[in-house]
């Protein structure tokens, strides 16, 4: 009986519990909600002032770049500014080209998205934002004005920009005046977990040399991965980093750079015929513990200098073995890459301890393959809109085009999850038709003041918004937040035709089945395949590398990877993160035995290996390089060659099956 009674007593306690858990999910959600609402309602109150012609451009762009974080929200609000303006250029360039040629606009505009699908697949993050705002803003502004003059064309595009701007204004005057921000403390926090586990790595693989670390590393390549939004939101939100973002960049090739030294050490360890007797430490021991204890987001400063300092002197230490010389370089190597990573870190905490770290600004392209594609199927989808507009000669069809643009140029980046998403985006618009209706045809007629318009708005903005700022349906939610109030339009003098509305939500809805359609014509790349295509084409240009051709600096190369470990799809096998981390190994070390070549004993041996590597020949590749390495001398240069090549040799075997695989010399 008392059981019972404990039993019955604890029950609400426990449901009380949980409701208080949802709650505290719940709340941030709902915030983000009344703040999209404030922000709507004051781009919506100026442009009524205004007394702006199409006023709902204003709130619908405030609730658009409105996002659950500050750094993200101001981020989006300036890209978005950037490419408004670009694609209202383009149109007008593009009308005063062929003011007299419907079809040739109309040609020049599905030539226009195409290239903008293309940038915004090539670009990452914001800056792709604007490229595809470049693309849709263009072809807005297009239906807008095909019905007028085409002297019209440049002050729809004025009128557009300043609506545009009025919105992403609010949203920033909203967003600013209610959150402070943290995008800094939880970049800060990330780093230091990144820098943090790789120093704690490198000192198990020295301290215990049995161990096969090689689960951690993999972990660790996804997060780097995931560090690219939080750098741009961390940009966005504070206006020092902007001028150091260069620090940053710098930091996040020097961990990878870190990540690979790691790789080849704990490669080198794990074969049995290099591992040291007894399983005892490789490195002293009191500096491996002095590299663990270091205190990274507390003091990262000094953490940057010690291991700046201790790579000085593990650089100039005499050693007695190739093996002994490999380790020390090595982990030489890797102490500076946390380095660039804690003077990220100095550059967040600590600003006035942070040191100018410079890294080249450069456009590396993981794979022009998916970009090419995206941009063909925004192409194809706005002139398949076009035609379908012209057949049917339907008044306001061209709004087809826009959302067709729209969909597909938005969604392209969910790759092979894009068809799914639409399906849950276009469920969304349809229930926001419905709900937009029955707010303009049965609860708007009888309210006039501008007070009820709002509360009309936020009574659908709020919660949509809130289940948008979550996972679960987060598409079909983020449809009715936008799409209602682009079909409520609310304006100055409100209009209640129900043709007009009818006409318009018919437009949006064919535009979402003309985007479906669009990614059923041009099928997104399967991740899996993308992933596959990357390994290849990384493992091409290490070929390429070994055969002399199209050798790019070390920097460069590093970039590179960079990037393509940035473009790893989220649900990536851990193993093809490892083998990306393997072939960049492989090519710095194919690029330093190049330019070392003339110390080499017998250089001749070395074209002979790695020839045969870009044939695919790893056995033969490896068995050149183990005799070239025991033909080197003792001197230190001579050893330091000799590292190169047993290091190379160590990745050859640990990846044999992966530098073996043809299907690369098939692509080029």
């Amino acid at each position: 009986m008392s059981a019972s009674l404990s039993a019955d007593f604890a029950a609400p306690s426990e449901r009380w519990s949980r409701i208080v858990r949802a709650l505290g999910v719940a709340r941030p959600r709902l915030f983000y909600g009344l703040r999209m609402t404030a922000s709507v309602a004051l781009a919506m109150w100026v442009s009524f002032w205004l007394q702006l012609e199409n006023a709902y451009w204003a709130p619908l762009t405030a609730a658009i770049v409105c996002q659950p974080t500050i750094g993200a929200s101001l981020r989006k609000g300036q890209f978005r500014i950037v490419g408004t303006c670009t694609g209202a250029f383009a149109i007008v360039v593009l009308t005063a080209l062929m003011p007299q040629s419907r079809i040739g606009l109309i040609a020049g505009l599905v030539v226009w998205t195409m290239l903008a699908g293309f940038a915004a697949t090539l670009l990452r993050n914001t800056a792709a934002y604007a490229a595809s705002l470049a693309g849709y803003t263009a072809v807005i502004v297009f239906s807008d004005a095909i019905d007028g003059s085409p002297n019209d064309v440049f002050l729809l595009a004025i009128t557009r920009a300043t609506e545009i701007s009025i919105g992403v204004l609010s949203a920033g005057l909203v967003l600013s005046a209610t959150d402070t921000g943290d995008a800094r403390r939880r970049l800060a926090e990330q780093f230091s977990v990144l820098i943090g586990s790789i120093a704690e790595g490198l000192c198990v693989t020295l301290r215990s040399p049995g161990i096969d670390t090689v689960s951690r590393r993999r972990a660790l390549i996804g997060k780097l991965a995931a560090l690219d939004p939080l750098i741009d939101e961390a940009l966005g939100e504070t206006a020092d980093l902007r001028y150091n973002s260069a620090t940053l960049q710098a930091a996040v090739e020097g961990i990878l750079r870190a990540l690979s030294a790691w790789n080849d050490i704990n490669t080198h360890l794990t074969a049995p015929a290099n591992r040291p007797e007894g399983g005892r430490p490789v490195a002293d021991p009191a500096r491996i513990d002095a590299i663990a204890a270091l205190d990274w987001i507390g003091r990262p400063a000094e953490a940057r200098d010690h291991c700046r300092q201790s790579a000085r002197h593990l650089v100039t230490y005499a050693a007695s073995s190739t093996s002994q010389r490999l380790l020390f370089d090595r982990t030489a190597e890797s102490l500076l890459g946390l380095a660039r990573g804690a003077n990220a870190l100095a550059l967040l905490a600590a600003p006035l301890h942070a040191q100018p770290d410079q890294a080249r600004s450069r456009l590396h392209v993981p794979d022009l393959l998916p970009a090419l594609v995206n941009g063909l199927r925004v192409g194809l989808t706005v002139l398949v809109a076009a035609l379908i507009w012209i057949e049917f000669a339907w008044p306001g069809g061209q709004n087809l085009m826009v959302f067709g643009a729209v969909i597909t140029i938005l969604f392209a980046p969910q790759a092979d999850k894009a068809y799914q998403i639409v399906v849950q985006f276009g469920l969304g618009v349809m229930t926001a038709t419905i709900l937009a209706a029955i707010a303009k045809f049965a609860i708007l007629p009888a309210q006039q003041s501008y007070l009820s318009l709002v509360l009309v708005i936020g009574a659908v903005m709020t919660p949509a918004a809130a289940f948008a700022a979550g996972t679960w349906n987060r598409f079909f939610f983020t449809a009715i937040t936008f799409i209602f109030l682009a079909l409520l339009a609310p304006s100055n003098q409100q209009t209640y035709a129900l043709d007009t509305y009818l006409n318009g939500a018919l437009a949006t809805v064919g535009g979402v089945l003309v985007g479906l359609l669009g990614f059923r014509l041009v099928r997104p790349i399967d991740q899996g395949w993308q992933m596959r295509r990357l390994l290849a084409l990384t493992l091409r240009d290490v070929r390429r590398f070994a055969v002399g051709r199209r050798l790019r600096s070390q920097q460069a190369w590093l970039g590179l990877l960079a990037a393509r470990v940035g473009a790893l799809p989220a649900d990536a096998d851990p193993a093809d993160r490892s083998r990306l981390v393997a072939a960049f190994s492989a090519g710095a070390q194919i690029l330093r035995l190049w330019q070392q070549s003339g110390a080499l004993v017998q250089p001749e041996r070395l074209r002979h290996a790695l020839r045969a590597l870009a044939a695919g020949d790893v056995q033969a590749a490896i068995t050149s390089l183990r005799r070239l390495a025991a033909l080197q001398g003792e001197e230190p240069r001579g050893l330091r060659s000799r590292v190169e090549l047993v290091l190379l040799s160590d990745v050859l075997t640990r990846h044999a099956r992966y530098f073996a695989d043809r299907a690369p010399i098939e692509a080029s």
